[in-house]
């Protein structure tokens, strides 16, 4: 694993415990989704099969606190 492994896992770690933020209920949904498709491509690029469950883990945290936004 290189730096760019190393980056993509640690703010996805950093997304996945840390808790709502953002304007409107949007945020937490599209940074999910894109740190989602950076794990997933980075992954894919580089024959890293663990990148594949931390981006679905991710887009779900995301989902998670976009249905969760205002209750």
């Amino acid at each position: 694993m290189d730096i760019t492994g190393i980056m993509v896992a640690t703010v996805a770690f950093m997304y996945l415990f840390s808790g709502p933020r953002g304007r409107n209920k949007y945020y937490p949904l599209g940074f999910g989704a894109l740190l989602a498709a950076l794990a997933i491509a980075y992954g894919a690029l580089n024959d890293q099969v663990l990148f594949y469950p931390l981006g679905v883990i991710v887009l779900a945290k995301g989902y998670w606190m976009y249905r969760r936004w205002g209750s």
